[in-house]
């Protein structure tokens, strides 16, 4: 067996605005079913980083959601106040990873660029 991938490597949001996303697993082209796996999402600064550093780390619901017919649908609710140690001035190019820890696999991993605030509230 392959491990098992998502497609998606390259995600974007606001700073400051909650964002989602959905990852659909697969290996060799069917479904995944990660129901009763131990899944893992990280954001850090670089790749280098220790996951004690990392700047967001979900394991659990409302994060972090099963779904689907197959159970191999991910998705991954970023809380609007998620990047709030980062300043909203400026551009952020972060490393992201999606980990079934249960088997030790990466589903999913790339780049997720968090955008300045233009607009702030005040």
């Amino acid at each position: 067996m392959s491990a098992p991938r998502t497609s998606d490597n390259a995600l974007e949001c606001d700073w400051g605005t909650a964002a989602a996303w959905t990852f659909t697993v697969t290996n060799n082209g069917s479904a995944f079913s990660v129901t009763g796996k131990t899944l893992k999402f990280m954001v850090k600064a670089k790749l280098t980083d220790a996951d004690a550093d990392a700047i967001v780390t979900y394991t659990t619901t409302p994060n972090l959601a099963i779904s689907g017919s197959g159970s191999n649908i991910i998705t991954i609710t970023l809380a609007a106040a998620a990047f709030a140690s980062l300043s909203a001035y400026d551009t952020h190019n972060l490393v992201f990873g999606l980990k079934d820890v249960t088997e030790e696999a990466i589903l999913a991993q790339g780049t997720l660029k968090v955008l300045p605030a233009v607009v702030r509230a005040t």
